[in-house]
């Protein structure tokens, strides 16, 4: 059994099942992995080697001013960092800053989560949110969310369905390369038809629109030939990639 996108030693299958891996490696991007037991929740598959490592980006931005150092345990100058980040970037902008820092803390002080949710005093850095901007740094190492952007919700909208980051960042791929920027509702819609394994229509565009959004302008219309385009776009090059 093979596994992608390994991250923390568990994924998830589509069906909602999680997997379990022993003995594997934090940093794997893909893993093959011997299956010992199947269960209706849960997946348990022993580690028999790492096939591709996740690459290793850059802690540090040369030319930010962000910077943390070994003497910064305390996490008093992170606090600082995190607050004027808010102050001064809004939207994945903020998040990526913010996503960079809490990875450069965690790598360097061994924090959790939620301890650095914990120490440090800014509304809004919660336990939750450290984790998504993390995830939002992983998605995108390059940078490389700002040519064709979606909004930080939609991008979120796509890592709540997606727990696998690089599943997320081929979701964000589908969407982009239409040229659309779905809202929020629209990037929902989507994914659970999607994930629904359904026929996508018209109608059941319009439908899952229905009971996510409210009709906004001139109603589903725009809304239905984005979420068709996007789709089309993820049948042809993410499925056949992947078959």
């Amino acid at each position: 059994m093979t596994i992608g996108g390994l991250r923390d030693r568990e994924t998830w299958l589509i069906d909602g099942r999680r997997v379990v891996v022993e003995g594997s490696e934090d940093d794997a991007l893909l893993v093959n992995c011997s299956v010992s037991d199947v269960g209706p929740k849960q997946v348990r598959c022993s580690h028999h080697r790492t096939l591709k490592r996740r690459p290793t980006s850059t802690l540090e931005v040369p030319d930010s001013p962000f910077k943390l150092t070994s003497e910064d345990i305390s996490l008093k100058r992170l606090e600082r960092y995190i607050r004027e980040i808010k102050e001064d970037y809004t939207g994945v902008d903020q998040k990526w800053e913010w996503g960079r820092l809490f990875r450069r803390a965690r790598t360097m002080y061994g924090y959790s989560y939620r301890e650095i949710a914990e120490r440090i005093d800014v509304e809004g850095a919660s336990r939750e949110q450290v984790q998504r901007s993390e995830r939002i740094y992983d998605m995108f190492p390059d940078r490389d969310y700002e040519e064709a952007r979606l909004s930080f919700s939609a991008i979120a909208e796509l890592q709540r369905e997606f727990p696998q980051t690089d599943d997320a960042r081929s979701a964000y791929d589908c969407i982009t390369a239409t040229g659309h920027s779905l809202r929020v509702d629209e990037t929902r819609a989507w994914v659970e038809l999607l994930l629904a394994d359904r026929e996508v229509t018209r109608e059941s565009v319009r439908e899952s629109l229905r009971q996510h959004a409210e009709p906004r302008g001139r109603g589903f219309d725009p809304s239905v030939r984005r979420i068709l385009d996007v789709h089309a776009e993820y049948e042809s090059s993410y499925r056949s990639s992947s078959d």
